[in-house]
C-alpha cells in the first residue's frame, strides 16, 4: 500500500491545509497497468472532491479580507454544489448593505458564480452535451459514472436543456431584430428585365 500526500501552498510558500487531513491510501491489488489504473481513478475520486471543497471553502474568507466596507457579514446559508469531481457541503456567506437592512447578498453571487442552481458550468457543459447524442436517461447514467455518484436527473439535464436552447433563440432573435431596425442595411430590389 501507498500513501499521496497532497499540500496546497499559497503564493508565499505557506502551507494552507492540514496534510494529515489530506492523505489517502493508493490500494494496488495488482501490480499491472489495470491496478494502478484502478487504484488512480479511486484516488482521484476522493483527492479531488476534497481539494476542491478546500479551496473553495478558503475563497469566502479572502473575499471577505477584500469586501468592499459598503457591505456586513451576515451569517451562511449551507448549499450542496455539484461539479464534475462530485458534490459537497458549502456555506454560502451572506451579506448586508451597511445603509440597508433589506439588500442580502451572498458570496457566490457577488463573485458571479452558481447563478442558475447549485452546479457548475462544467457540469452543466458535460450534461446539455451529450444530451444532444443521448436520450437524458443516458445521460444522468453517464454524469453519474463521470462524477462518482448521482449529480443531476433527467429532468433536470432536460429543463438545463430546455434553458439553453431559449437563451439561444433569444440572442438569435436580439440579432435578427438589430438588422431588420438597422436602415443602412436595407436591401435593393432589382427588377428581372423582360
Amino acid at each position: 500500500m501507498r500513501t499521496v500526500t497532497i499540500i496546497v501552498n499559497d503564493e508565499f510558500g505557506n502551507v494552507t491545509n492540514d496534510p494529515q487531513k489530506h492523505t489517502y491510501q493508493l490500494y494496488l491489488e495488482t501490480e499491472g497497468l489495470a491496478g494502478i489504473e484502478k487504484a488512480v481513478i479511486n484516488f482521484k475520486s476522493q483527492m479531488l472532491p476534497d481539494l476542491q471543497k478546500q479551496l473553495l471553502d478558503s475563497a469566502p474568507e479572502e473575499f471577505i479580507k477584500k469586501k468592499p466596507d459598503s457591505l456586513r457579514c451576515n451569517g451562511t446559508t449551507p448549499i450542496t454544489i455539484k461539479t464534475l469531481n462530485g458534490s459537497f457541503p458549502f456555506k454560502n456567506q451572506r451579506f448586508l448593505e451597511n445603509n440597508c437592512d433589506q439588500t442580502s447578498h451572498t458570496y457566490l453571487g457577488l463573485t458571479n458564480q452558481l447563478e442558475d442552481g447549485h452546479f457548475r458550468s462544467g457540469l452543466k457543459e458535460l450534461s446539455t452535451y451529450y444530451a444532444n447524442r443521448l436520450s437524458y436517461e443516458e445521460v444522468e447514467k453517464l454524469v453519474e459514472r463521470t462524477t462518482g455518484e448521482k449529480q443531476l436527473s433527467d429532468q433536470s439535464i432536460q429543463n438545463t436543456v430546455i434553458d439553453k436552447a431559449l437563451e439561444i433563440s433569444k440572442q438569435f432573435e436580439s440579432e435578427a431584430l438589430s438588422v431588420l431596425e438597422d436602415d443602412t442595411l436595407a436591401l435593393a430590389f432589382e427588377r428581372p428585365r423582360s
